[in-house]
C-alpha cells in the first residue's frame, strides 16, 4: 500500500511489530485516520469505550502493514472534533 492513498477519515488496519523477550509477533488494530502528515499518520480508535489515539510513523520499521478497509469522504483536514464525541 502506497501511503499516499491514505487520506484523512479512512478506517484503517495497521500491524505493528511487536518484540517479547526473543520472539516477535504482529499486533493488529484498526481505527479511523484524524490527522495526516507527509511522514505519520494519527489513528484513533475505541477501546472499552476509551478513545486511545496512536501516532504512527510511515516509514518506521516496526509498521508491518497498512491497510484502507474503508474510504470515507470528509470535508476537514483534521478530525479533531472526534475526540469529544
Amino acid at each position: 500500500m502506497c501511503a499516499s492513498e491514505i487520506q484523512v477519515g479512512d478506517q484503517v488496519r495497521f500491524g505493528l511489530l511487536i518484540t517479547e523477550g526473543e520472539k516477535q509477533r504482529v499486533q493488529y488494530s484498526q481505527g479511523i485516520v484524524i490527522a495526516r502528515t507527509s511522514k505519520t499518520v494519527t489513528i484513533r480508535s475505541l477501546l472499552s469505550g476509551v478513545g486511545v489515539e496512536r501516532i504512527l510513523y510511515l516509514d518506521s520499521p516496526l509498521l508491518a502493514e497498512l491497510k484502507v478497509v474503508q474510504h470515507n469522504r470528509v470535508r476537514r483536514a483534521k478530525l479533531y472534533y472526534l475526540r469529544r464525541q
